[in-house]
């Protein structure tokens, strides 16, 4: 009988990485130390392991402050500062609050109202560069944005864009709980000051990639992927500790098996930063991306104890249909979804032609209650729910990796493809 996964080996694993390391923000020292842990972990199942490199701009916050202006007083509130923009060059910013909705407020003809203002930004992300580059050319004082995916009492991690900010510029950005704007909006707060002394450093980060060679060298390779990095104040046990996790039990059980095809595992790095680290490998191997991938993998938030899965992502019907298969004989039941998410590691292999999916565990409709948050720790998750799905893919690549001829083509359709054309360019800047 083959071994199965260790739900105690897996959660050991996540404990090096989310209370030993801790929090992985790209470009930083924790960052190294935990590539060169999975660089460590991986060497144990392959002789052939190696390093990705690639630039990032790291966020170094020092200290700050946001205070708002409510019934003739200064009230402090909490904040978080986006990675891949400035800060305040450590310098108090006053300036009259606006509250902008980004589901209706781009429609207007004219945003030059903005300009000098504290922006109260409702919707975490801009993804139209027309949009964004509107907003950077009304130049607000600076903009505080607040997460609608999961309103709360506590302000999320989150980031702008790097293309954007590259191509486009950027102004002080930061986070704040979905509750405090709304106290704001209701109680008539009338400006906002905000100080940041803050530092994009020029830094590297990096890809670990593992591979278990097939007996064909030149053959097909099936892509198992995953992010070690974190958002800003979190240990990131579920995003995405819980797939890295994943993937190095995966090759931990698939090395001593025969393998017709290469099965090659990346943990990638900067993927909090829009999946820098994987669009740098995408652009890098493009070539032999879309000559030799089948499959992709993709692993990212697999871990928590209460919810459901889901598997998302392009291809083929069967392609879908074979891979929830092999979830049921876990007892695991699948939602699937066949779409574009450019959100994701995946759609960089996505843009080369190559079908997959992003396999995870949300526990609430717009994913975990502790996404991008100080409580994204390990008391969230089940060592079981890893291993089911170390388990169901461990089968699926017994299958596919040894297969004399793929079961499923590498069709995306071309109303898919336009789609990711399109958000390729706009938010990653195109090839």
């Amino acid at each position: 009988m083959m071994e199965k996964a260790s739900p105690e080996r897996l959660l050991s694993t996540l404990r090096i990485l989310t209370q030993d390391i801790g929090i992985r923000l790209s470009g930083s020292a924790n960052d190294a130390r935990a590539t060169d842990f999975l660089y460590s972990e991986f060497k144990k199942v392959s002789p052939h392991v190696r390093f990705h490199e690639f630039p990032v701009r790291e966020r170094l916050v020092h200290s700050e402050a946001l205070e708002i202006h409510i019934d003739g007083e200064w009230r402090k509130y909490p904040s978080s500062l986006f990675s891949s923009v400035p800060g305040t060059d450590a310098k108090w910013l006053e300036a009259p609050l606006v509250f902008f909705s980004s589901m209706t407020d781009y429609q207007r003809p004219d945003l030059s109202y903005l300009r000098g203002k504290a922006v109260v930004h409702l919707g975490c992300h801009i993804p139209n560069r027309e949009s964004y580059r509107r907003l950077m050319e009304a130049e607000p004082a600076f903009l505080l944005f607040v997460d609608t995916r999961h309103p709360g009492d506590v302000p999320l991690a989150d980031g702008m864009f790097p293309a954007y900010t590259d191509a486009l510029g950027a102004r002080p950005v930061t986070n704040v709980a979905f509750a405090d704007a709304f106290s704001w909006k209701l109680r008539h707060a009338d400006a906002a000051r905000f100080y940041a002394d803050a530092e994009r450093p020029h830094k590297t980060s990096r890809n670990v990639i593992c591979d278990l060679p097939g007996s064909d060298p030149d053959g097909d390779i099936i892509y198992l992927t995953s992010h070690h990095d974190t958002q800003a104040g979190t240990v990131g046990a579920d995003d995405n500790g819980s797939g890295t996790t994943i993937i190095l039990e995966i090759a931990r059980l698939m090395a001593s098996r025969p393998r017709k095809r290469t099965l090659r595992f990346i943990a990638f790095g900067a993927e909090e930063q829009l999946s820098v680290g994987s669009a740098c490998y995408a652009r890098e191997f493009r070539e032999e991306i879309a000559k030799r991938g089948r499959l992709v993998l993709n692993y990212d938030g697999g871990g928590a104890a209460l919810g459901w899965t889901n598997i998302s992502g392009c291809g083929p019907k069967a392609m879908f249909d074979l891979i929830h298969a092999e979830w049921k004989k876990q007892d695991s039941y699948c939602n699937v979804f066949d779409e574009v998410s450019p959100y994701l590691d995946l759609f960089p292999f996505v843009m080369c032609g190559v079908p997959g999916v992003w396999i995870y565990r949300p526990c609430c409709t717009d994913g975990c209650v502790w996404h991008h948050r100080f409580d994204d720790d390990l008391r969230h998750i089940s060592g079981d729910e890893l291993a089911i799905h170390v388990n169901a893919s461990v089968s699926l690549l017994d299958n596919l990796a040894n297969a004399e001829v793929f079961p499923f083509g590498k069709d995306i359709s071309d109303v898919q493809k336009e789609e990711a054309n399109t958000l390729w360019t706009n938010l990653y800047g195109g090839w």
